[in-house]
């Protein structure tokens, strides 16, 4: 058993804070679920923010719908689309 799992098999929850559409898409999110008993994300503007404007995965969301929204109602649609592809129910 990892460190991981003993801990969470205390009580305390896994929550990484990195949500990303990458992290989504590649798989990252179920395996940190499956090997470190990750049970939840978080997130904030800044770590969102940087995940857009640091990656091309946004771009299409962003050139279509989310342009033609106000900015803080592109950020809800394009964190809105994020939560909808998590595996964590």
């Amino acid at each position: 058993m990892n460190p991981t799992n003993a801990l969470h098999d205390l009580g305390p929850r896994l929550w990484p804070d990195n949500i990303t559409r990458n992290l989504v898409n590649s798989g990252t999110l179920q395996r940190y679920i499956d090997e470190f008993s990750a049970t939840g994300l978080i997130s904030n503007s800044a770590i969102f923010d940087h995940a857009v404007k640091n990656s091309r995965n946004y771009d299409s969301d962003i050139s279509g719908r989310a342009s033609r929204a106000s900015p803080a109602a592109a950020d809800e649609l394009l964190a809105r689309d994020d939560r909808a592809r998590r595996p964590l129910g």
